[in-house]
């Protein structure tokens, strides 16, 4: 079993080395370590492999030194502006004051203001609320002092309790507990490390995982989802839903009940269903069936509100696995694992129910055709070809080709990004980065498309993709 600690190392030497020191003593194993004192000069991330006993006395042992981590106490950094007398020590019974009430100071700077008067700016680390009133009282006494926001721009005020503030400016805007906040750490960090091995600089990253965290939150306050309604050759109805972010939602509609493909973001699971209500009479009282092109968790988001899910027997593999908290398909890469448990986090993501799963075919084993045929599902009026790819994209990824409407529903492997909405083309920049590939095998992925293509039959197709508006492709 492993876990990550998350530290708060003394300035003082040798600190590290008592954290491996305890980490030894309980006969464990540290598989990964990440401190940067650019980033952050106090906070560590230590990652164990050891037994339940042994992590318990890993535990203990860092709470008996103190270097438990502060993050889920502390509310973020308190900015002071105090003018001290000018004189020779005109500072020191301020400093005396903040040692007395047990503060930590993370950032002063020092100057003239404008006014002909010495200024001194301090950032104390607080509990909130917690003795700050007596502070600011027998502080008066001293010198004059003003309460001063947050400077959330101060990179000099950031690299003492980056991940702190971090951490709780993410948590508080997206509604995370305090165990969800701490895995959101965790993992900011580990994406971090991994991106920085890579040459880029921490400070990108971070920026893209709170890009990531505002285009989800505006989404939710904002569901600005493009609707469009397209018809397939034979006649049949097809309202496709493109939300901000996450993937697109289409469903099909002959009026022997409904068929969609692909479910979105959870976040958003509410706000599309309400949505496909008012663009579908009937919705509720219809027979609703689901088709998953891959289990990614941007594409399950309604997969619950539909009477069956029909997948192949590694998206179901994925999904048992996961409800007894092992590792899904992405997590078992290293690369991207911290970025699909911050996407869970963020999107309030659950494994969709087990007993509404219908295996079409398929098996657990690595792929290795191109793109093997599974056979035939046939629901609602529609009947589909389903066909699994070698795992360009991801493990699981399945193809389905109703050939009476011409459609073809490829997944991710294949999305128009000349045809992204505003809010889709931002967020869709952000994977990339943070994942430095979305595709498991590039080359692999390029090959499914080929196969794709060269399933179709001459004529005019509509392509779905998983994001952005589909593509017209006619085969000569």
């Amino acid at each position: 079993m492993k876990k990550t600690f998350t530290t708060t190392l003394p300035e003082r030497a040798g600190a590290l080395e008592t954290v491996a020191e305890v980490v030894s003593s309980a006969g464990a194993n540290i598989t990964r370590i990440s401190y940067n004192r650019a980033v952050d000069a106090h906070t560590a991330f230590v990652e164990v492999e050891g037994d339940d006993e042994q992590l318990s006395m890993i535990a203990q042992g860092l709470d008996r030194l103190g270097y438990t981590s502060a993050g889920d106490a502390v509310e973020g950094v308190v900015l002071f502006e105090f003018s001290p007398d000018d004189r020779v020590g005109g500072i020191l019974p301020l400093l005396r004051l903040i040692r007395q009430c047990g503060y930590s100071i993370s950032y002063v700077s020092g100057g003239w203001l404008p006014d002909n008067r010495e200024t001194i700016r301090i950032g104390i680390l607080a509990k909130s609320g917690e003795g700050l009133s007596s502070f600011i009282n027998s502080a008066s006494r001293i010198c004059r002092v003003k309460l001063l926001d947050y400077d959330k721009s101060s990179k000099s005020l950031d690299n003492t309790v980056f991940y702190i503030s971090f951490a709780n400016e993410i948590a508080s805007k997206m509604g995370l507990d305090e165990r969800a906040k701490r895995r959101f750490t965790v993992n900011a960090n580990l994406i971090m490390q991994i991106l920085e091995a890579k040459g880029i600089a921490p400070q990108a990253t971070f920026e893209q995982v709170g890009n990531f965290a505002d285009c989800i939150k505006e989404g939710i306050a904002n569901f600005n989802a493009r609707v469009t309604e397209y018809k397939g050759e034979a006649g049949a109805r097809i309202v496709l839903v493109e939300p901000p972010c996450g993937s697109n939602v289409c469903v099909l509609d002959r009026g022997h009940g409904l068929v969609a493909v692909d479910g979105g973001f959870e976040c958003f699971a509410d706000q599309t269903i309400n949505l496909l209500r008012r663009e579908i009479p009937g919705f509720d009282a219809t027979e609703k069936y689901a088709l998953l092109t891959h289990a990614d968790v941007d594409h399950c988001g309604v997969l619950n509100s539909f009477d069956e899910i029909i997948l192949n027997k590694k998206c179901y593999d994925q999904f048992e696995a996961e409800s007894h908290g092992r590792y899904g398909f992405r997590e078992r890469i290293p690369s991207h694992k911290p970025y699909v448990r911050i996407s869970a986090l963020l999107c309030g993501y659950h494994t969709p129910n087990l007993q509404k799963m219908r295996v079409l075919g398929g098996k657990s084993q690595k792929q290795t055709e191109l793109m093997e045929y599974l056979g035939n599902v046939s629901r609602a009026g529609f009947c589909f070809e389903v066909y699994e790819g070698i795992g360009g994209h991801i493990d699981g990824e399945c193809v389905f080709i109703e050939r009476n409407e011409r459609l073809v529903f490829a997944g991710d492997l294949m999305y128009n990004m000349n045809g992204f909405t505003k809010e889709q083309a931002r967020f869709n920049r952000i994977a990339p980065f943070l994942l430095s590939s979305v595709d498991t095998s590039v080359s692999n992925a390029a090959m499914e498309r080929r196969a794709i293509l060269g399933l179709l039959t001459p004529g005019k197709w509509t392509v779905f993709g998983g994001h952005g508006a589909p593509i017209e492709h006619t085969v000569r």
